[in-house]
């Protein structure tokens, strides 16, 4: 069995000077075995765990976690969150795109159960909407999934720092 280690970075963009983004971990899908053939879903839940559905020879080993951001402004701020809607990590000339983004606030749910990205443009609907006063130092974790294609991954580390890797944006932006 061959092992991989998917790595996903996650760029911060604070929208104003008056909200500071603490990035204090990046997506990780741990390390993932794979046997030839290989294929599946690769699931990570806001709340850290990973699934693999589907496919076969494909066997999750451990250190997953999603990525965090802590939110920090004055208890009378707004705030939207939104963030891309996938992204994408690379080993050599190898792709896995990272798609079905979502983010929870505070405690981390399974994949599926978290509040969807949709984009970070102007027109895009937020994932989510936090006043801070009632959530003072919020911390946004996030998950997404890898679809992995049939006998597709080589052995090494994934992720979105490579030439032509995509990482995922997370934009706050203050009302």
């Amino acid at each position: 069995m061959y092992r991989i280690f998917i790595f996903l970075c996650l760029i911060s963009a604070p929208a104003t000077a008056q909200i500071v983004l603490n990035k204090s971990s990046n997506m990780f899908f741990g390390t993932i075995g794979y046997d030839t053939p290989h294929s599946g879903t690769i699931t990570l839940g806001t709340n850290g765990n990973v699934s693999i559905i589907g496919g076969t020879g494909l066997a999750y080993n451990s250190g997953a976690h999603a990525g965090s951001v802590m939110v920090v402004g004055t208890p009378m701020d707004v705030v939207e969150i939104k963030c891309e809607t996938s992204g994408k990590m690379r080993l050599g000339n190898s792709n896995l795109n990272v798609t079905n983004i979502e983010v929870a606030v505070n405690s981390g749910v399974a994949f599926g159960a978290g509040q969807r990205c949709r984009g970070v443009k102007r027109r895009d609907t937020p994932a989510t909407t936090i006043d801070l006063a009632g959530t003072p130092l919020p911390n946004i974790l996030m998950g997404g999934e890898v679809f992995v294609g049939a006998n597709s991954l080589l052995s090494g580390t994934y992720n979105t720092t490579s030439g032509g890797g995509q990482a995922i944006q997370l934009t706050v932006i203050y009302q």
